[in-house]
């Protein structure tokens, strides 16, 4: 699908700045209630050392969440239906991604027993973050939106997405391979619970991660950028 609006207002520097923080807020608020709330349902988090001192680390995330992701938005013509499932996708897939990954990498801190309370926790992340990015950034199409249907056939998509992953792959294996070369293996070797999977094992969970990544990205074929506007705003 195609959408498109004729005109929208368009987001000085300064307003896309105070916005972006919003959601950095937002994203840090949602993300600590969240697990407060699976907490007193009996979720058994992994402890975390210092774990105060990623609270700025985190805001900083949602914040450049807030910047990336909000200053595509306001230059997307959909409406804000389409607009809260882009992000929520684009968003909770990724977040699922990085939880099986971290499963393999780090085994001791991220257990099958805990993956289902950290899906949740990222479920209702990605719910309130894409709505704030939606309502804070995204011009109001209303109903004045055209919709066209894609015209690629089911095999067209799935061998683009099969060559999507299998890229994805490729370069993680190679670019993972010379970072750890280079840079990563002291801190491998040193850092307890920390392991790199074998090699079937990497191969299986990459491509994994590789499809959710695709996955989150496939709706963007549903918009487009819009690029007259009517006004500035703060």
């Amino acid at each position: 699908m195609t959408m498109s609006v004729e005109q929208s207002e368009k987001i000085a520097p300064a307003g896309i700045a105070w916005r972006a923080v919003v959601v950095g807020i937002g994203y840090l608020v949602l993300l600590t209630l969240g697990g407060a709330m699976l907490v007193s349902l009996g979720a058994e988090f992994p402890q975390i050392d210092n774990g105060t001192g990623l609270l700025p680390w985190t805001l900083a995330s949602g914040v450049a969440i807030g910047l990336v992701l909000g200053s595509f938005a306001s230059h997307i013509s959909a409406t804000r239906i389409r607009h809260i499932f882009v992000w929520f996708s684009l968003l909770f897939l990724n977040g699922v991604a990085v939880i099986i990954e971290g499963h393999f990498f780090v085994t001791e801190l991220i257990s099958f027993k805990i993956i289902p309370f950290l899906v949740i926790q990222q479920l209702i992340v990605a719910i309130g973050t894409a709505t704030l990015i939606t309502f804070l950034f995204a011009p109001n199409a209303g109903t004045n939106v055209t919709i066209r249907d894609s015209k690629r056939s089911w095999f067209s998509w799935i061998w683009r997405v099969g060559a999507s992953v299998l890229i994805y792959v490729v370069l993680f294996l190679i670019v993972g391979g010379i970072n750890y070369a280079l840079f990563t293996r002291p801190f491998y070797e040193q850092q307890a619970g920390l392991v790199i999977p074998e090699m079937p094992n990497l191969l299986a969970v990459e491509t994994m991660r590789g499809i959710l990544i695709v996955a989150s990205m496939l709706d963007r074929k549903s918009t487009r950028l819009n690029s007259s506007h009517s006004s500035v705003s703060s």
